[in-house]
C-alpha cells in the first residue's frame, strides 16, 4: 500500500505547540539488553559531520534536535523546541526551548547550546569550528547562503534569521547534522567528539568496541519518557545469513536489512516478525562525469541500455521494492511519471559505442563494501552490471573499500563509476535531487553529487524551488529538473527498496522509520 508524506510550510505566523507524554516518566525498565544487529559499524557519532546510515542509526538516541520526525511518519514535531513562530515573510523563526533539560554530562541545554551547535558548524573562528570538520550536511544543504544570523532572546529563546525564505528549512533542522550537542562535551573532546558524543536523547554511550559491538544505556536523567529498556547492545554482523541464524537463536531481537531471499521463509516462523515499510530512497549507479569516457553522454546511455534492471529487481530485490524511473521516490513532491524510462537494449548500447569511436573500454566499477536500506547485495548487483556490459564489450573492474573510505574517496571524486544510494533524511524532493544535481553539491569536499554533475540552469531550477512556497510551483520545477537530468544521464536510478526489519515476538514497541536510517530504541520494550 502506497503511503503519502507531506511537509506544508506555510509562510504565516503560526506556534506549534508540544504534545503530552504518552506514558509516564517512572517508568524503570527492563533489566534484560536489547540486542540489535546490523551489518557495519558506524564511522562516528558527531552526526554534524557524519552522513551515513550507520552512524545515524545509533545517534538518534544520542542526539536531539529542536523539532523531529513523529515517530514512523514524515511530519514534524516538536523535540527540544517545545514550540516555535515563523514570521509572516518565512523568514524568522523563533523557537521556545523547554526548560530543565540537561545533557547527559550534566550541563544544560538553552539557547546557549543552541547557538554552539548551529554557530561551531558555520563560523571558522568558532572555538569548536576544527571539532567535526568537514561538516557535510552543512555544506551539502548550503546554510552558509541560507543563514542571516542567529540571536539569543533569552535563555531559552532563540531567533533564527534566513537570508530568503527556504521551504524546506524546518524539515532540514530536523535532520541529526543540526543536532544540539553539550558544548562542555565538544570543547573538551574537540576531534574526539566523533568517538565521545554526549546530547541530550535517551541513551548515552557506555562504550564502543570498533568494528565489534557499542553499548548504550538508558539516560536516567533524561527530560522525556524514560526507555523502558536500560541496556541496548548493537552488534555488528556483516554477513546478512549469520544475523539471521543469530535472531533464530534469540541471541538478537532485531536484525536489519535481511537478505530479500531469506523472508518468504520466515513467513510461517510464530517467533519473528517482519516489519515492512515503503523506503523513501532510491539506489543508483553514478557516473563520474569529470573522468573520460564518462565525460561523454553516448557512453552513459550505452551502459544504461546494457544494464538489465529488471533482472536486478527479480533477482536481487526479489521484488522487494520498484524500478526507479527517477531519482525521488514516487511518494515526494515532484514526482515525475512522464520521465522517459531507460529501457534494457543491448544492442542500442553497442550501436551508441560504435558511434563514439571507442575502443576497448575499460572502467572501475566501485560497489559498497556494505548491505544498504537501497541495495540488499552490492556486489552481487556489480557482478550483474559487469556481465552486462561486457556483452557489450565494456571492462570493468570491481572495485570496494571499508565503509569509511568507500565514502571518503568517493567524495573526492576517485571513483569512475559506482553504486550509491540515499535513505530520504525529511521526506522532501530537494532532500536528494539538491543533494544529487546541483552544482553546489558538486563543488564542496566532500562531494555529495557523485556524478559530479553541474548545469547552472538546473541549479538555478533547485535553487528556485527552495524559495517556492507554493506547492504546485515546486513540483513544476522538480519536473524541469527530472526532464533535463533524464536526458543528460549523470545517474542511473536501479531501484527504490522496501524497507525490512525482523524483530522477535518477544519485543514490542520497534517501530521502522519511513526518514533517514533512524532506529529508535527508547519505545521498545520485552513482552
Amino acid at each position: 500500500m502506497k503511503s503519502r508524506f507531506a511537509l506544508v510550510l506555510i509562510f504565516a505566523s503560526l506556534t506549534f505547540v508540544s504534545c503530552k507524554p504518552k506514558h509516564p516518566k517512572s517508568a524503570e525498565g527492563d533489566s534484560k539488553p536489547l540486542v540489535f544487529a546490523r551489518p557495519g559499524d558506524s564511522v562516528g557519532l558527531d552526526m554534524a559531520s557524519q552522513d551515513e546510515g550507520e552512524a545515524l542509526t545509533i545517534g538518534v538516541n544520542i542526539f536531539e534536535t529542536l523539532v523531529e520526525f513523529k515517530s514512523g511518519t514524515a511530519e514534524l514535531e516538536p523535540k527540544l523546541a517545545e514550540k516555535w513562530d515563523i514570521s509572516p515573510d518565512g523568514k524568522t523563526y523563533t523557537f521556545y526551548l523547554r526548560k530543565n533539560v540537561k545533557f547527559q554530562d550534566g550541563t544544560p541545554m538553552n539557547a546557549d547550546a543552541v547557538l554552539f551547535s548551529f554557530e561551531r558548524q558555520w563560523k571558522k573562528d568558532h572555538p569548536a569550528y576544527k571539532s567535526g570538520v568537514p561538516y557535510k550536511y552543512w555544506g551539502y544543504l548550503s546554510m552558509d547562503n541560507l543563514l542571516a544570523d542567529i540571536k539569543k532572546v533569552d535563555d531559552f529563546t532563540v531567533k533564527i534569521i534566513l537570508k530568503k525564505p527556504n521551504a524546506p528549512f524546518l524539515a532540514n533542522i530536523a535532520m541529526p547534522f543540526l543536532s544540539i550537542v553539550s558544548p562542555t562535551a565538544v570543547l573538551k573532546f574537540q576531534k574526539q567528539f566523533d568517538q565521545n558524543p554526549v546530547g541530550t536523547g535517551p541513551y548515552r554511550l557506555k562504550s564502543w568496541k570498533r568494528d565489534d559491538s557499542m553499548e548504550l544505556e538508558a539516560f536516567e536523567n533524561y527530560w522525556g519518557d524514560k526507555p523502558h529498556i536500560k541496556r541496548v547492545i548493537v552488534r555488528v554482523i556483516p554477513d546478512n545469513q549469520v544475523r539471521l541464524l543469530e535472531l533464530k537463536r534469540g541471541s538478537i531481537q532485531i536484525m536489519d536489512y535481511p537478505n530479500p531471499s531469506d523472508l518468504d521463509g520466515l513467513k510461517g516462523d510464530k517467533n519473528i516478525s517482519m516489519l515492512t515499510r515503503e523506503g523513501l530512497n532510491v539506489g543508483y549507479l553514478a557516473f563520474n562525469m569529470k573522468k573520460p569516457p564518462l565525460d561523454r553522454l553516448e557512453v552513459r546511455q550505452a551502459i544504461s541500455y546494457a544494464i538489465d534492471r529488471n533482472r536486478i529487481l527479480k533477482e536481487i530485490f526479489l521484488n522487494y521494492g520498484a524500478l526507479a524511473k527517477n531519482a525521488i521516490p514516487p511518494e515526494l513532491l515532484g514526482y515525475d511519471s512522464t520521465v522517459p524510462e531507460v529501457q534494457y537494449n543491448p544492442e542500442k548500447a553497442k550501436a551508441l559505442l560504435k558511434k563514439t569511436g571507442l575502443q576497448n573500454i575499460k572502467i572501475d566499477l566501485w560497489a559498497m563494501p556494505v548491505t544498504r536500506p537501497y541495495n540488499p547485495n552490492p556486489r552481487k548487483m556489480a557482478e550483474f552490471i559487469q556481465s552486462d556490459l561486457s556483452k557489450v564489450g565494456i571492462e570493468t573492474k570491481i572495485v570496494s573499500f571499508d565503509w569509511g573510505t568507500y565514502l571518503d574517496k568517493a567524495g573526492k571524486g576517485e571513483h569512475e563509476m559506482g553504486l550509491f544510494g540515499w535513505q530520504g533524511d525529511n521526506g522532501d524532493p530537494d532532500n536528494f535531487l539538491y543533494s544529487f544535481y546541483s552544482k553546489d553539491t558538486a563543488m564542496v569536499v566532500p562531494a555529495q553529487n557523485f556524478s559530479f554533475y553541474i548545469n547552472d540552469e538546473v541549479t538555478k531550477w533547485l535553487k528556485d524551488a527552495q524559495i517556492v512556497s507554493d506547492t504546485k510551483k515546486r513540483a513544476d520545477l522538480y519536473h524541469k529538473v527530472l526532464q533535463k537530468v533524464a536526458v543528460d544521464l549523470p545517474l542511473l536510478p536501479i531501484a527504490h527498496s522496501l524497507l525490512v526489519v525482523l524483530v522477535r515476538n518477544e519485543v514490542e514497541g520497534f517501530v521502522p522509520e519511513p526518514i533517514g536510517a533512524s532506529r529508535r530504541f527508547a519505545s521498545v520494550r520485552f513482552k
